[in-house]
């Protein structure tokens, strides 16, 4: 008989290898059967970095379970910070075959400020005079699609200045004061 070729499902493939059976001088109906060798199919799952190179690859089979690697990271640059969103295509915890998994990342839109260009912008908006006006007005008047960044060591040298400033608004009313006592005394 004629080779009957090979086959697969999702976890073997099936490679004829002979017939069994008797099948010399065959007088009448008889049953021969192909035999085959099988080999379990192995499936690549590879997961890449933010720039396409590979942190983590295993050959796997069907129906394994997938173990992800640890989020990637990547770099920001001038306008955006980026944070690890998900896996392309979706994540599955289960090997249905080869996959590629890349990184989806999210830009968020970022701002830097110096302490003195956070002030000046807090002192550009009209009617704020408190302090926590102050706040609220640049948090509105700054408001970005998602957030505003001037770093630590920047909202650390803002308030300070704020203080100052504050300080000096302080001074001034009580040299004022000082000033209406010294009139209402005359």
């Amino acid at each position: 008989p004629e080779d009957p070729g090979a086959y697969a499902d999702e976890t073997y493939e099936y490679f004829f290898t002979s017939w069994e059976g008797k099948y010399k001088r065959v007088t009448s109906d008889c049953k021969v059967n192909a035999t085959y060798r099988k080999v379990y199919i192995e499936y690549e799952v590879v997961f890449e970095d933010a720039l396409g190179n590979v942190i983590y690859s295993e050959k796997l089979h069907y129906g394994d379970k997938v173990d992800q690697p640890n989020a990637p990271v990547c770099d920001s640059d001038e306008r955006y910070d980026y944070i690890f969103e998900k896996w392309s295509p979706d994540f599955s915890e289960k090997v249905k075959g080869s996959v590629r998994y890349t990184p989806v990342f999210k830009a968020i839109y970022k701002y830097e400020y110096t302490a003195e260009e956070f002030i000046a912008a807090v002192e550009k908006i009209e009617n704020c005079s408190t302090l926590t006006e102050r706040f609220a007005a640049l948090s509105k008047a700054f408001k970005m699609k998602d957030s505003v960044y001037i770093g630590d060591e920047g909202i650390t040298e803002a308030i300070a200045l704020l203080e100052e400033e504050t300080e000096k608004y302080n001074e001034e009313i009580s040299g004022i004061n000082e000033r209406f006592e010294k009139v209402n005394e005359d």
